[in-house]
């Protein structure tokens, strides 16, 4: 990370600088690096907070996640967290690719992934009651 001069030429040949420090130079930073979300996954259809792990996230106005087409804002937290809420319209039932960008333009390039899936339904719990104190193997019918 650091900062550069910008220089601009009409001819290839001859070079120009602008005399403003502020305007004439370029930051360029690390691109953001996810290695995680917590959770991994969650129900479709749901709204839900999804904390991301990685290295090299910077607080800024254009702190921004994406899950798969969605791009939503992003809470900075530290340098290798962030919390995005990922809005129950995001995603039908699958895997959609992770990204985090600080510019609001280039986004992390990791591979990581987050899954939507069906929702857990129970059907049925046996024993439905037991007695405190006691170990009990309890039965559960549902489906994902």
């Amino acid at each position: 990370p650091g900062q550069t001069s910008v220089e601009v030429s009409l001819d290839g040949q001859t070079y120009y600088q602008s005399n403003n420090t502020t305007t004439g130079m370029f930051t360029y930073e690390h691109l953001p690096s996810i290695q995680r979300t917590i959770p991994a996954n969650a129900p479709a259809g749901k709204a839900i907070n999804v904390t991301l792990i990685g290295n090299y996230f910077e607080d800024s106005s254009s702190f921004f996640c994406r899950f798969g087409t969605i791009i939503i804002p992003a809470e900075y937290r530290s340098t290798s967290r962030a919390l995005c809420r990922v809005p129950a319209s995001a995603a039908a039932v699958g895997q959609v690719s992770v990204g985090l960008t600080t510019n609001a333009a280039d986004f992390s390039v990791d591979r990581v992934a987050f899954r939507f899936v069906d929702e857990a339904r129970v059907y049925e719990v046996s024993p439905s009651f037991v007695q405190e104190g006691l170990e009990t193997v309890l039965y559960v019918r549902g489906a994902n």
